[in-house]
């Protein structure tokens, strides 16, 4: 199994996966941030789903991000050869009208290619529906199409050789000479829909996925010390983002520990104040202005009301309930119980997220962004709450 730091995140700004070094996708959720897992291996080995590609025989693995991009190539060294794994969520090319906007496909995108000598992959792809509550139904459509159903969700599998079905899975076992390639393609829709449309193809979706995220990296107009570092930091925050809203989430997970077998085990999936308002001023810095400005509107509109009533934390479309409950059928991450969604701390008082929507509108401000009447008006507000608390 996977450590926490063994992973790496790919995500289309509606949601996001983790994938480890081995090749395994080990969590995702479909079709938000917040929707329950298809793949949640990372919170239960035994019950959890995932979505693995496997080379045989590997010696070493190297990992790294196309530059400027949140697509991820994974270089495994086998006795045989050597095969890149290039993974993303794919998305369409960018407005130029809306560059905060993201349209994703929905889907998990995986490209192999063997690059010297010859390398033999295993794919299993074993989905455990709504947190591993069921397995779905699984069943080919061709030779090189399955669809696996179940519940709420369906996942439509499209790849360039043949597939075939195992135990409560798809499986593929494909050899790659030099120069091959092979394309994996995993939608998502609600089961009660039709399979989507087959992308014409793949390759033109990965080159419009890498151009997008090229195209957003090229705003970045910090030309400082450590500017990679600062860019990684700054696409990972993008990726966090949840494009409908604008809203930005802790993180992309559920129940990661704190510490290893403890219980301080909590959903991040959601949006705090306090961390958003840090992501606005640092997204507003670095010259993502349409971002900052998105998350200011949502801000607005999900704080709407009076300034008292003002929580924590909300869902990223603005839900002010988010009842927490654990789910004792998985194990949680390296046995680190309980497993949790939601959070029952959306409740709490705690007064730093004033403070912090204070200085993010002072920054907003001296940055050269828009304060209105309404907005100063909820600001002082705020200052009259903590004031009388």
């Amino acid at each position: 199994m996977n450590n926490i730091g063994d992973y790496a995140l790919i995500g289309d700004c509606h949601t996001s996966a983790l994938v480890g070094r081995d090749g395994s996708i080990d969590w995702a959720c479909f079709p938000r941030f917040d929707s329950p897992s298809v793949f949640a291996k990372v919170l239960d080995a035994t019950s959890g789903g995932s979505f693995a590609v496997t080379p045989r025989n590997v010696e070493s693995v190297t990992r790294a991000y196309v530059d400027g991009t949140n697509v991820l190539t994974t270089t495994f060294r086998t006795a045989g050869g050597v095969v890149e794994l290039t993974d993303c969520m794919p998305v369409a090319p960018m407005d130029p009208a809306r560059p905060a906007a993201v349209k994703p496909y929905r889907s998990l995108l995986r490209h192999m290619r063997c690059t010297e000598g010859s390398v033999e992959l295993d794919v299993d792809l074993a989905p455990r529906f709504e947190y591993g509550a069921f397995v779905p139904r699984f069943r080919l459509t061709s030779q090189t199409s399955a669809e696996i159903v179940g519940g709420a969700d369906a996942l439509w599998v499209t790849a360039t050789r043949p597939v075939r079905l195992g135990h409560e899975r798809v499986e593929a076992t494909w050899r790659l000479a030099r120069g091959e390639q092979v394309w994996l393609d995993v939608a998502w829709t609600q089961s009660h829909d039709e399979r989507p449309a087959a992308a014409p193809n793949l390759r033109h979706r990965l080159q419009d996925t890498i151009a997008f995220w090229k195209a957003w990296s090229a705003r970045c107009r910090y030309e400082g010390h450590h500017r990679d570092a600062v860019m990684r930091s700054a696409l990972v925050l993008k990726a966090l983002t949840y494009s409908p809203s604008g809203a930005v989430v802790a993180a992309p997970t559920t129940s990661l520990p704190e510490e290893i077998g403890g219980g301080r085990n909590w959903d991040y999936r959601y949006t705090w104040i306090r961390d958003a308002t840090l992501t606005l001023i640092s997204l507003f810095v670095l010259g993502f202005t349409d971002e900052a400005a998105a998350f200011k509107r949502w801000l607005e509109r999900t704080g709407a009301g009076r300034p008292r009533d003002l929580q924590i934390m909300y869902g990223i479309c603005g839900e002010r309930s988010l009842p927490e409950m654990e789910v004792p059928h998985l194990v949680g991450h390296r046995d680190s119980r309980p497993v949790r969604i939601g959070n029952g701390a959306v409740k709490q008082l705690q007064l730093d997220c004033y403070g912090q929507l204070l200085q993010a509108g002072y920054l907003f401000a001296k940055a050269g962004g828009a304060i209105t009447e309404e907005n100063w008006a909820f600001l002082s507000g705020l200052a009259d709450v903590v004031c009388e608390t």
